[in-house]
């Protein structure tokens, strides 16, 4: 599957191309994509090998919201992060992402642009109500990727902010843009 805006392609991996990521192949040669030199960190390792992986084989139907998708940027031809739903929606619509840009593409408007697609994929599925994204309080380019989306802070503990955007509050957005 596809995404793509104005200056990102943002694919998603299949459980073959997942598990050679997570030996350092690049799953994209095919498309003439280099990916960044800080492309896989610790954290990201570990979420492929105990969760996103393990979880994929279980939910091979469902793509979608169980994999792991690379942005590039078209003009450079180059990983600048990743993004995914941590999960189908629950119950009552609500599902999760998580995103990483590589040190070297922070700060340029990526992630803005890639959460930005994310959420109005997310809003195509019926079942999608609510998108939700927990942030370090220590991170604030964090917060500013989602408050320029739009996403509001609801909750927080010791270590997190939680936010979220309504299906509601994206279609008024988009509705007002348009009367513009």
């Amino acid at each position: 599957m596809v995404i793509e805006t104005t200056r990102l392609i943002i694919r998603s991996l299949n459980l073959k191309e997942l598990i050679g990521y997570l030996e350092g192949k690049n799953p994209f040669d095919d498309f003439n994509i280099m990916l960044s030199k800080n492309e896989i960190d610790e954290p990201l390792h570990l979420a492929l090998l105990n969760e996103i992986i393990p979880n994929l084989k279980k939910n091979r139907n469902n793509i979608l919201f169980y994999t792991l998708w690379l942005i590039t940027d078209k003009r450079f031809n180059m990983s600048t992060g990743s993004i995914l739903f941590k999960g189908k929606p629950d119950a009552e619509g609500k599902v999760e992402i998580g995103y990483g840009t590589h040190e070297e593409f922070q700060n340029k408007g990526y992630m803005t642009e890639a959460v930005e697609a994310f959420c109005r994929r997310a809003f195509d599925e019926r079942s999608v109500k609510i998108v939700t994204a927990e942030t370090a309080k220590n991170n604030p380019a964090s917060f500013k990727v989602l408050e320029k989306n739009n996403f509001v802070m609801f909750d927080e503990n010791n270590e997190f902010y939680y936010w979220k955007k309504t299906r509601e509050m994206s279609k008024a957005l988009t509705d007002l843009t348009l009367r513009k």
